[in-house]
């Protein structure tokens, strides 16, 4: 098979670009932030430039808007089609989908994840999360299901078993 072991860090194919230093630390300044769950305003504090600044004197650090504009945009992107590719290959594939209520805001949420058999491997990737703001009717959820269906290819398989332990949110 085509299919090579996706390790971490390998979603966003131009950080490995090894002629442009920039966007490796670009890439590699916004891994550690979303990481580390900072602000992106964290590139605009003068102490955390006049660091960058001794670590690598050259270096001039993508701004907030940059970074949420533009580079995670693109490494989303990235993500998306790399699952895509792996829902292409692999052997068989189930899917969970699971709703909840966050206790702090009250936010209904919903996942989609897949489980897929690639090279004899179990793997498994969120294809949605989002707010849920609709009631939680049968019709609702069966629409929402329905669209990643849709958005990740799904229907090319013949028979999809969705598994749900169908709990109250």
């Amino acid at each position: 098979k085509d299919y090579k072991k996706i390790e971490k860090g390998e979603y966003c194919s131009y950080s490995r670009n090894k002629n442009n230093e920039e966007i490796n630390c670009h890439i590699l300044l916004t891994s550690s932030i979303i990481s580390s769950f900072s602000s992106f305003s964290l590139v605009e504090n003068e102490e955390f430039k006049l660091f960058l600044k001794k670590l690598q004197p050259d270096y001039i650090p993508p701004s907030s808007t940059t970074i949420s504009q533009k580079i995670i945009p693109d490494m989303y992107e990235e993500v998306i089609n790399k699952i895509k590719k792996e829902i292409e290959i692999c052997e068989g594939l189930c899917l969970s989908i699971d709703g909840w209520t966050c206790n702090y805001t009250l936010i209904k949420y919903f996942s989609m994840t897949a489980h897929m058999i690639i090279d004899r491997r179990l793997i498994s990737r969120v294809l949605k999360l989002e707010p849920f703001y609709q009631k939680s009717t049968a019709e609702n959820i069966s629409e929402f299901i329905k669209k990643g269906i849709n958005e990740f290819g799904l229907t090319k398989f013949e028979k999809l078993l969705i598994l749900s332990d169908n709990a109250p949110d």
